[in-house]
């Protein structure tokens, strides 16, 4: 997987090619880089795979989504977006944040998120990140498994009780 360009640095650029490569079961698909989730062809999907994690009980409806949030995403040649991450750096504390790994239900078991996390990780290193982490619900399995593939581990669990 050969990067067709870098990152620009800290410039508002909509959306930018950034390397083509291949899923796992070897059909090509294009990296796709965006300063802003907002209006990005991505947004519908986003908004699918959110809501099933809120049906699921895996997040809180208070989406936690907003327009300063970055995207790296992976597209078919057929127009049809495979998944990404919605993420965000932290310049302060020099720590990148995973917003949302996201892969459209078809495509689940084909590697993309380990695609995109490669160009996440680059990224937010080039920013001056020294880590990197994400909240994951204690039941979704699926996302600790492809968490863990990328090198992410938890660190610890938070405990909670609904008072009525």
């Amino acid at each position: 997987m050969k990067p067709l360009m870098d990152i620009p640095p800290r410039q508002i650029i909509l959306d930018k090619l950034l390397a083509e490569a291949t899923d796992s079961t070897g059909k090509p698909v294009s990296i796709h880089w965006s300063a802003q989730l907002g209006g990005n062809e991505c947004f519908p999907l986003v908004l699918e795979v959110y809501l099933e994690l809120v049906k699921k009980g895996w997040a809180h409806p208070d989406m936690p989504l907003n327009n300063s949030q970055k995207i790296i995403y992976a597209k078919y040649a057929d127009g049809s977006i495979a998944g990404g991450i919605v993420y965000t750096y932290n310049e302060s504390q020099r720590h990148g944040w995973i917003f949302l790994s996201f892969t459209s239900p078809e495509h689940r078991g084909k590697g993309i998120n380990g695609l995109c996390h490669t160009f996440f990780e680059n990224d937010v290193k080039r920013l001056g990140a020294l880590s990197i982490a994400s909240f994951v619900h204690i039941d979704n399995a699926p996302r600790l498994r492809s968490a863990s593939k990328v090198g992410l581990q938890p660190e610890f669990y938070r405990t909670f009780k609904k008072l009525t």
